[in-house]
């Protein structure tokens, strides 16, 4: 439950800041950081509860490592087991897997594949009399087989 939330977490994460980057309509410079601030208010408020919403090593595993030190120091024992149990790995596995599976959902949504449709050309500029002409053409093209 707790891995599957800081996937999703991430994955809002990073397609929101797509979202705000430069492909978009312009936004200004100055605003860019108080639009991701709050998207991180928001992410935060609703999966904050849980896991307290890692969503990225750099920002929460140095903190954990540094308590985990100071805990492991004044208590001993086994940092990794005692003072996360089997939550210590799901801040460094998940975000890996949220980050990119977000960034996807942004691409698909916000820049789909187009539909090029082909229209036959009426004027091509092919010249079959200087086709012709040149042997190594009429090799690989079949324009000589009207002659």
């Amino acid at each position: 439950n707790a891995f599957f939330q800081e996937v999703l977490c991430t994955a809002l994460l990073l397609a929101g800041i797509s979202a705000i980057g430069s492909g978009n309509p312009p936004v200004n410079k100055f605003h860019i950081a108080g639009f991701v601030g709050a998207l991180v208010f928001a992410i935060g408020n609703c999966f904050g509860m849980q896991t307290g919403y890692a969503m990225s090593p750099a920002r929460d595993l140095g903190p954990r490592l540094v308590w985990a030190v100071f805990y492991a120091g004044y208590k001993g024992g086994d940092v990794a087991t005692e003072v996360f149990g089997s939550y210590w790995w799901i801040p460094v596995v998940a975000p890996m897997i949220g980050g990119p599976l977000g960034g996807l959902v942004y691409r698909l949504c916000n820049h789909p594949q187009r539909r090029v449709e082909i229209a036959p050309a009426t004027n091509t500029g092919f010249n079959q009399e200087e086709c012709c002409a040149a042997e190594e053409c009429c090799a690989a093209e079949e324009c000589c087989a009207a002659e």
